[in-house]
């Protein structure tokens, strides 16, 4: 909704993870994608379960949820 509006700050603020992924996705095709097929599936699984784990946290955080 945030970039949406036009403000791109807070769209990066509100949630960093999508961020890093929609580059990485746009940079895919220029074969930066080969580094992740490099990774063998348990690893790829690892990394993937730890981005999903930290965006959760991160928005329990923003909305005031998880108290540190």
């Amino acid at each position: 909704m945030e970039l949406g509006a036009a403000h791109p700050v807070r769209a990066a603020l509100a949630n960093p993870f999508a961020l890093a992924g929609a580059i990485s996705a746009a940079t895919a095709p220029l074969g930066l994608g080969r580094r992740w097929w490099a990774f063998s599936p348990r690893t790829r699984a690892w990394m993937l379960g730890v981005v999903v784990t930290l965006s959760w946290l991160w928005q329990l955080a923003r909305f005031g949820l998880l108290q540190w």
